[in-house]
C-alpha cells in the first residue's frame, strides 16, 4: 500500500476514534454502520473495525437483493445484523398501488431509511454524499471526505 493510502487510513481511523465519543453519548450501542454489502460498506466496516470503536453493523434488506449478494454478505460478513422489512417489496408496491420512481422512492424510505435511529450512523453509500430526503433528512449526521 502506498503512503498516501496509509495516511488516508490512519486519518480515517483517528476521526471515528474521535467520534467514539459522541456515539456513545446518543446511544450505548455505539456507532450504527449501515452495510450494503458494497465496496464503500465494506471499507467503512473494516476501518470502524480497525479502529476498535464500539459499533453495530447491520444491513436493510429489501427482498430484491441479488442471491449472489445476500450468500457474499452471510459468508464474508456474519458480523453484519440482516433486517427483514415488514413488507416486502412486491406488497409495497400493491399498498402504495404504484412502481417506485425517481421522483417517489417510498421504497427507500420504507425498506431502507428506518435503520439507525438514535444512533450515529455511519453510512459508506455514495448516495450518501447527497442531501437526504424524507425521513433521513431528519437525522443528524456527521460525514467526512477525503480527496484522494
Amino acid at each position: 500500500m502506498n503512503n498516501h493510502l496509509i495516511e488516508l487510513e490512519r486519518k480515517a481511523i483517528k476521526f471515528i476514534r474521535n467520534a467514539e465519543k459522541l456515539a456513545l453519548r446518543m446511544n450505548e450501542n455505539g456507532f450504527h454502520v449501515a452495510f450494503s454489502g458494497g465496496k464503500d460498506s465494506q471499507v467503512l466496516l473494516a476501518l470502524v473495525e480497525m479502529s476498535g470503536v464500539k459499533h453495530h453493523a447491520e444491513m436493510q434488506v429489501t427482498t430484491v437483493d441479488s442471491p449472489n449478494l445476500m450468500k457474499f454478505v452471510r459468508t464474508n460478513y456474519p458480523q453484519v445484523r440482516l433486517n427483514l422489512p415488514k413488507l416486502n417489496m412486491r406488497q409495497l408496491i400493491l399498498k402504495k398501488k404504484m412502481l417506485p420512481t425517481r421522483q417517489a422512492r417510498f421504497c427507500c424510505a420504507f425498506l431502507k431509511e428506518q435503520a439507525g435511529g438514535g444512533n450515529l450512523h455511519l453510512s459508506g453509500h455514495p448516495q450518501s454524499r447527497i442531501k437526504p430526503t424524507g425521513k433521513a433528512a431528519q437525522c443528524r449526521s456527521i460525514g467526512a471526505t477525503y480527496r484522494l
